[in-house]
């Protein structure tokens, strides 16, 4: 999974790509190593985290700071 976000990053004239199964979330970012991804969300986090995680994955979209996860 890991590898197909990459894969996606490597495709996507935004540099960011994001693969997805039952279980978990994955962004990566063109710039990254293959095998570390930016985010990793498991689906049973709680809401907050999912929405922080799809913040800040649009934040390196906008070349602007991620925010504090826990804020």
């Amino acid at each position: 999974l890991i590898h197909h976000a990459w894969q996606a990053a490597q495709r996507s004239p935004l540099q960011v790509g994001i693969a997805c199964d039952r279980e978990r979330l994955i962004v990566h970012y063109k710039n990254l190593p293959a095998s570390t991804p930016l985010f990793s969300l498991m689906y049973h986090q709680n809401r907050l985290s999912r929405r922080n995680t799809g913040n800040n994955a649009a934040r390196l979209v906008k070349g602007i700071p991620f925010r504090d996860r826990h804020a």
